[in-house]
Order: structure tokens, then C-alpha cells, then sequence
């Protein structure tokens, strides 16, 4: 995209990951009677801790290595923390990610329509903010975008009710993608320090609106939706950097 001037968006490597993870393929060297997964199964992007040591080349080969996984008990599930080092030809670390999912339990029983069940959600603290952009999801939009994936609460409605959502949900990393491509559009960092923080579910329907605020010397952006099938305008993901 011209956003990134000939740079490659970093959260394209996250989205990578979705595939990588969901189908194990970064436990093949390690386990040799691997398997891809296939069929149905949830997880649920939380965040992404990600810095970049340098900007990004388009064609440029890249090694993505898995440092480590670790795993800890959730109500809903588990979280898995992954954490992963992208080297250049090199072989120098140009990035590290370190990501967390909610790998859910099937719970039909509990729809989430994108409000918290404690009350309203909040919006996020965003004083003196102006706005962005406007992102209009659709399914074609989400389906397509997570077509290499197993994972089909992305794509498959009856997968998504399984696991407690109203409809499928997006990728984080679209949400990723929305915000990195206006803070490139600003100028290409030369690194980045980021973490990304997703707060609901984004359905495939659902509007999205961009803010961004300066506070403490740091950009922030964050990412508010409007959603089409119900009234929530609580903060969807924040990007601090």
C-alpha cells in the first residue's frame, strides 16, 4: 500500500503468525510426527507486544523463529503467550513479537455481542482526540482476509455462535493494519516500540473509526467501533507507541 512507501507493514508478519499458530506449523522441526491442524477450534487475539528494530523491506527474505510458549488458566479457556524473532538474511533480529490468545472453550450459551457483561463499556480516555478515518467491515472483508486460517470463528457463523460470539469476528491484525498504515502514512519509523491491546470482539459487520491523541510525548491511536447490530462505542484495540 502506498501508506507504507515501499516498506513492509510489520503487522503483516503478525498476521503470518495467525496462520503459522493455528496450524502449528511452528512446532513441525520440533515434533516429528506433526500434523497441520485442521477443522474448527477458538482462539481470540488479546495483544501483540511488537518492536522493530529497523524498517521492513519488501522482498527482502525473512526467518521467523518461535522463542517460546508458555500457557496459563483462564476462565474462559487458556491464554497461550508465544513469543517470536523475525532475522533478516543476515541473520540480525530486525523484529520481536510477543503475542497473546485466548484459546476459548466452546460456550454456545453465552453470545457475546461485543458488551461487557459487568455493564456499558467505557470509552477509552482519548481527551482532545480528532478523528482519523472510517473502516466499514463486511464479511468478505474478514472471510477473505483469514481464508488460510482454521481457525473459523473468522468465517463460519455456526463456529462463531459455538464459541460464544453473535457472528464471526475479525483478525486483530486488520486492526493492527488499520492503525499502522495512518502512522506510516505520517513518515516510516525507523523503529517501533507498539503494543496493541484488543479490548471486544469486531464483528464482520461492524464500522470502525480511528482517533489518534498526543499524550506524554507518544502517539496514541485508537480504534473505535460503531457497531452495525448493536450501540457499543467502547475502545476496540489501542495502540500505544
Amino acid at each position: 500500500e502506498s501508506a507504507f512507501r515501499g516498506f513492509l507493514d510489520p503487522s503483516f508478519i503478525s498476521n503470518m503468525l495467525n496462520a503459522i499458530t493455528t496450524q502449528n506449523l511452528d512446532l513441525h522441526e520440533s515434533d516429528p510426527s506433526f500434523k497441520p491442524a485442521s477443522g474448527s477450534y477458538g482462539s481470540a487475539h488479546m495483544s501483540d507486544k511488537m518492536k522493530m528494530h529497523r524498517p521492513l523491506h519488501m522482498g527482502e527474505p525473512l526467518t521467523i523463529t518461535t522463542v517460546a510458549h508458555r500457557h496459563t488458566a483462564h476462565p474462559k479457556g487458556s491464554v497461550k503467550t508465544s513469543n517470536f524473532q523475525v532475522a533478516d538474511a543476515a541473520g540480525v533480529t530486525v523484529l520481536s513479537i510477543e503475542r497473546q490468545v485466548l484459546q476459548l472453550a466452546e460456550s454456545p450459551s453465552a453470545v457475546a455481542t461485543g458488551r461487557s457483561t459487568s455493564g456499558p463499556a467505557q470509552p477509552a480516555s482519548l481527551s482532545g482526540s480528532e478523528y482519523v478515518s472510517t473502516t466499514a467491515m463486511t464479511p468478505d472483508m474478514v472471510a477473505g482476509y483469514c481464508w488460510f486460517v482454521t481457525n473459523r470463528i473468522h468465517n463460519e457463523v455456526e463456529t462463531a455462535n459455538a464459541f460464544g460470539y453473535q457472528l464471526p469476528i475479525w483478525a486483530g491484525t486488520q486492526g493492527m493494519h488499520i492503525v499502522l498504515a495512518h502512522l506510516f502514512s505520517l513518515g516510516v519509523p525507523q523503529t517501533l516500540t507498539a503494543t496493541f491491546t484488543f479490548k471486544r470482539p469486531v464483528f464482520w459487520t461492524d464500522t470502525l473509526e480511528v482517533r489518534r491523541a498526543q499524550i506524554a510525548q507518544a502517539r496514541s491511536m485508537c480504534v473505535r467501533g460503531c457497531g452495525v447490530l448493536h450501540n457499543t462505542h467502547s475502545s476496540l484495540i489501542r495502540m500505544s507507541q
